[in-house]
């Protein structure tokens, strides 16, 4: 598999995208104002959840997938490790939150 070594997420990132996150940066405050909306309100009480209805995946559980997850993160240039878990749901889901300390689900 191929490796990718400092990519950005401008690589993939849409043109509109990019223009409407400068608008928004534009704004005195914004940063700090949706950084904080986000941790308080989404970041911390997901990663609460997951951590007590979840099962954190390492080198002792599911060990499997952790060495497929591991190089994942190597292949894309992920630092420093975000932490995975699997949840049960009768749904097929991923996806990845939080900007300090990510958790992947």
């Amino acid at each position: 598999m191929p490796t990718y070594p400092g990519i950005s997420s401008n690589a993939f990132r849409h043109p509109l995208d990019s223009q409407a996150e400068q608008a928004l940066r534009s704004v005195p405050g914004f940063d700090l104002i949706a950084r904080k909306f986000v941790e308080f309100v989404y970041e911390r009480p997901r990663f609460v959840h997951l951590m007590g209805n979840s099962i954190e995946v390492g080198p002792r559980q599911y060990a499997s997938i952790y060495q497929i997850f591991r190089d994942c993160l190597r292949d894309l240039d992920i630092h420093p490790e975000p932490t995975l878990f699997v949840c049960q749901a009768p749904l097929v889901n991923a996806y990845a939150l939080g900007k300090n300390a990510p958790a992947w689900c």
